[in-house]
């Protein structure tokens, strides 16, 4: 016999019947829905640290990404005026596209 079942009685019904020992099925029920709940509750925290961790990683990334374009950007920008600047130098022109001193 199990902890619980059910028995006809003289009318035909079904009659609900506990064995003495039905403590044990609460006993052992109790703790482990603790348990699985428990186990649910740290799995579903670690799964949004882990979430949120990724996303943080994720947003440091695209503005590293974003402030290294920026700096590459003004650094493009700087050799454009560099290289501008030299080749004027180097041709020697002055303003009226002439070259040497005059």
């Amino acid at each position: 016999m199990g902890f619980f079942t059910t028995q006809p009685d003289d009318s035909g019904r079904g009659q609900f019947v506990a064995s003495n020992k039905w403590w044990i099925f609460i006993a052992f029920a109790v703790p482990l829905t603790i348990f699985s709940l428990g186990i649910v509750s740290i799995l579903k925290t670690w799964q949004h640290w882990r979430a949120q961790k990724r996303r943080n990683e994720d947003a440091t990334i695209i503005s590293t990404t974003d402030e290294q374009k920026a700096k590459v950007g003004r650094s493009a920008t700087m050799l454009r005026w560099s290289y501008t600047i030299t080749r004027f130098a180097r041709n020697n022109t002055n303003l009226n596209g002439k070259r040497g001193g005059g």
